[in-house]
């Protein structure tokens, strides 16, 4: 260290020396306080957005809460909205569902009604057709529920009147019996075979009712037949084709065997023995051809006569059964009595 720099140390300043120090001093203290005061601005106006950030977020999670408030209260009354709406469905198709039902019973009760009133109809054509006759003289007859209706009987007697059958195959014992059997006593040519399964029901039928030598009662049990043209078992008597096959008949009356619970294909006997067991002239008669399963045996039967190149006429009477009449050309007026 020189003398000089050793001297400073110990010997005061100089009053100008110091007096500029002084001043540098002074005007750095004063910006340094300017700064200070320009950063406790900065810092007042930085305090000052950020309580405005703070307030504008407390607005905005405020509006937040609220939205989800509302959306929740929104959500809850379209729930309110929806369940009433499907209430107001449900309600709406109960009641078609009940004015249908109305509808369709209201249907069927007016179809019933016209029905009975073509039958009442039948009984007074009937009747009328029956005064005088000169071989049906016992007339006590009781049509209807499951044995033939008045539309068949009248058609059965106009066959036997005037189509004048004299081999007749009747397929079930009941009330067209009662007709044919006397047909049969009147008419010495006459040939009248009844095929029916229930042995009580002949006994009891022939324990009231007369028939002469000319017809005969043969007794044939029930089986159920796989068919082709079906995908069930179809009823029908045992030994039926065996039985007939030989034989030929000019009317055929096909009420039997009980055919109700057979919704595909019923009665289908008479089938399997024609057409080789039809007369020239000939009439095949179907009671409860309102069902589907006579339907569809009598569309067999058609067709078996077309594929045989047979000509024939069918009809349709109508009471509160339907019968359907299938004939030969010359016997064509039976269609439409």
């Amino acid at each position: 260290m020189s003398v000089r720099n050793a001297l400073r140390k110990v010997i005061p300043l100089r009053a100008s020396t110091f007096e500029k120090a002084r001043k540098r001093l002074e005007a750095s203290n004063v910006a340094t306080a300017e700064k200070i005061c320009l950063l406790e601005a900065k810092s007042a106006e930085i305090a000052t957005k950020l309580d405005h950030l703070d307030a504008t977020f407390d607005e905005r999670v405020t509006s937040m809460v609220t939205q989800e408030a509302t959306s929740a209260l929104v959500a809850a009354k379209l729930d309110q909205v929806i369940t009433r709406f499907d209430k107001i469905a449900e309600d709406i198709a109960n009641l078609n569902s009940s004015v249908h039902a109305k509808q369709d019973a209201t249907l069927y009760q007016i179809t019933q009604a016209h029905k009975i009133s073509k039958e009442i109809l039948w009984a007074e054509t009937l009747d009328r057709t029956l005064s005088g006759s000169t071989w049906f003289k016992d007339v006590s007859l009781s049509p209807g529920r499951w044995a033939v209706g008045y539309p068949y009987l009248y058609a059965l007697y106009r066959s036997l009147n005037e189509a004048h059958p004299t081999s007749i195959l009747e397929i079930g014992l009941g009330q067209s019996t009662n007709m044919i059997g006397q047909y049969a006593t009147e008419f010495d040519s006459v040939n009248h075979v009844v095929v029916e399964h229930d042995q009580s029901w002949i006994d009891f039928y022939l324990s009231e009712n007369k028939l002469s030598d000319r017809s005969k009662v043969v007794h044939l049990e029930l089986e159920m037949k796989e068919m082709p043209e079906c995908q069930h078992e179809v009823r029908a008597y045992k030994g039926f084709e065996d039985r007939f096959k030989e034989e030929k008949f000019d009317l055929i009356s096909i009420d039997g065997p009980f055919g109700y619970d057979m919704k595909e294909l019923a009665r289908i006997d008479a089938l399997r023995i024609l057409p080789n067991a039809l007369a020239p002239s000939f009439t095949i008669m179907v009671d409860d051809y309102n069902r589907k399963g006579e339907q569809n045996m009598v569309k067999l039967i058609k067709g078996a006569l077309s594929a045989a190149g047979i000509a024939f006429s069918e009809g349709r009477y109508e009471g509160e059964k339907a019968t359907m009449v299938i004939c030969s050309k010359d016997r064509a007026f039976l269609t439409s009595l």
